[in-house]
């Protein structure tokens, strides 16, 4: 509006619009978050002598909330696996039809605990379609 040459003050702006002056003004301020700093020496100690272990282990083998390690960790970037945000498309699926026997094959993979001896094992399923005959 002041290109076209309309002086317009933000208080009739606002009132215009129906909002109040504070919102025009306001900015956003976030805190910083608060870092126990002799946790997280402990967690960093942790995880240098067991660079394999997650946020659960050295919860535990601290004794401390695992809530709270996860937290301390990700603030200082020390977990490197973190879940994406947002929607995740899907991909599209087709209809599966076989029109002559053994034409079709499906296999999946599951893993399943058989004992402390053997610890976990790989369960492997073949599925073979067939067609299906309407009389």
């Amino acid at each position: 509006m002041a290109s076209e040459g309309f002086k317009v003050t933000v208080s009739q702006v606002c009132l215009w619009s129906g909002l109040p002056r504070r919102s025009f003004y306001y900015e956003k301020v976030k805190k910083q978050p608060n870092i126990n700093q002799w946790l997280a020496a402990r967690i960093k100690q942790t995880i240098e002598a067991l660079p394999y272990v997650g946020y659960r282990t050295v919860a535990f083998l601290l004794g401390e909330n695992k809530n709270t390690v996860q937290r301390i960790m990700k603030l200082k970037y020390w977990q490197y696996r973190q879940r994406q945000i947002g929607f995740r498309t899907r991909v599209p699926s087709s209809v599966s039809e076989a029109f002559t026997p053994n034409e079709r094959w499906s296999t999946d993979i599951a893993r399943v605990w058989c004992g402390d001896q053997h610890r976990w094992a790989a369960l492997t399923l073949v599925f073979l379609l067939f067609p299906i005959i309407f009389l």
